[in-house]
């Protein structure tokens, strides 16, 4: 069965200014993150407008289970990546952590 995995990006991705995908280093607050991974969800990766809709809908398209978080900016910063995408507040609600888990469908795929 075919996994997405996350793809090494470089360290930000800039089209006019705006950064449009960064690696996984950028964030919500710990403390969701740590929940989310408790309950199975796998972060991939963060994303703004158009690529944040298509990698949605390519993940549900394969069967997975999509959550998207917001952006802590503080987060990121303390997590020592690139955080100048998030500086304005407004930059920073347009961005969403990707976070996966395999549906019910994926998941009998995976059974004997």
């Amino acid at each position: 069965m075919l996994r997405l995995s996350p793809v090494p990006l470089a360290p930000a991705l800039r089209q006019g200014g705006a950064c449009h995908m960064l690696k996984a280093m950028a964030t919500c607050s710990a403390e969701k993150e740590a929940a989310l991974l408790a309950q199975g969800w796998k972060k991939q990766f963060l994303a703004n407008e158009p690529r944040l809709s298509e990698a949605v809908e390519e993940y549900r398209g394969l069967g997975f289970e999509v959550h998207l978080e917001t952006v802590d900016p503080q987060a990121c910063a303390a997590s020592q990546g690139c955080s100048s995408c998030f500086e304005a507040t407004e930059e920073a609600e347009q961005f969403r952590v990707i976070f996966t888990r395999p549906g019910q469908k994926t998941r009998d795929q995976d059974s004997p």
